[in-house]
């Protein structure tokens, strides 16, 4: 007589009806202990034990969440970015290169600006953009949230910065890059691998002096005005988590043209600025620039035009 085969069905039925009973019991395992056979003391600490892990797999979830928007959200004009001949369009003669900066640099395309980042340092070396003036622009909202930059190695998160004394400073700028090329680009801005250490009263104060007068003033007075800016560093070297470097100070090289004639204008600020410091006690020439950032600027410019610009030390602001 042929057996009856059993059914597929009942058998998975079966481990799961066995699986939920042994989870009830484990449960209920669990709440006599709680109630019957920990002290006070015992469930304090496994309460907090508790609310350890619960942070951890928030925190991580945080992250993966942010890797997430970032791939279908900031990225959307990737193509169109790439496409861009960034060293000639954000650029005024050429990407900066190496000369005593001690770190390999690894290019970022970005829509509205180029980063070149340091893996090592575990922020940018420079970031360069250009910015233009734009009639009746429109305000778009800041974005609330700084995203991992998945391009990169090091995946510097935003946490990393919290309770550290220091803001998350832009090198391209948020409102700048809003108004010239739109909102897509400036979330990009919120890429980590676009920021960088700053002191508050620095971040806050000539430092976004400096980019909203360059905006707001020296767009609608020139027109095209490239701007490279970075950190510098000394040999005393201070870190936040996972040793991310904190700069010295930053260096900001403007160029623009006047009737056909390349000018610029050179300013080094330091990480914590005195309360009396101002812009132009900042001016400085673009060699003294190079020394401090171990970068070479200009360097596709004719060599009498490069050398001229970089030779002149401005005595006021534009």
């Amino acid at each position: 007589m042929a057996r009856k085969r059993k059914k597929k069905g009942s058998t998975f039925k079966r481990y799961l009806i066995g699986y939920a009973l042994l989870f009830v019991g484990m449960a209920g395992v669990m709440f006599w202990i709680w109630g019957n056979i920990l002290t006070h003391q015992q469930k304090k600490q496994l309460a907090t034990n508790l609310k350890t892990v619960v942070k951890t797999i928030r925190t991580r979830a945080d992250s993966l969440l942010a890797e997430a928007l970032n791939r279908l959200n900031v990225f959307r004009n990737r193509d169109a970015a790439d496409s861009i001949d960034s060293d000639q369009f954000y650029t005024y003669g050429g990407f900066p290169a190496r000369t005593t900066y001690p770190n390999s640099i690894t290019i970022l395309n970005n829509d509205g600006f180029v980063v070149g980042y340091d893996e090592t340092r575990k922020n940018p070396a420079w970031v360069s953009y250009r910015l233009f003036h734009v009639e009746n622009p429109k305000r778009y909202p800041r974005p609330s949230n700084f995203n991992i930059d998945i391009r990169t190695q090091s995946k510097v998160n935003s946490n990393w910065y919290t309770r550290s004394g220091f803001d998350r400073g832009h090198l391209a700028p948020n409102y700048g890059i809003s108004i010239c090329y739109g909102p897509e680009a400036q979330k990009q801005t919120f890429l980590m691998s676009n920021i960088c250490p700053q002191e508050p009263k620095l971040n806050r104060g000539l430092w976004k002096s400096l980019e909203m007068k360059t905006i707001d003033q020296y767009t609608r007075e020139f027109g095209n005005i490239w701007i490279t800016t970075g950190p510098i560093y000394d040999n005393k070297r201070e870190y936040l988590k996972s040793k991310l470097e904190i700069p010295e100070g930053f260096f900001k090289i403007l160029v623009d043209e006047r009737r056909g004639k390349a000018r610029a204008m050179a300013i080094i600020v330091n990480e914590s600025p005195s309360g009396s410091s101002s812009l132009r006690q900042c001016l400085v020439s673009i060699g003294k620039g190079e020394s401090a950032s171990g970068l070479d600027f200009l360097r596709d410019l004719d060599d009498n035009l490069e050398s001229n610009l970089e030779r002149s030390r401005l005595n006021k602001l534009w």
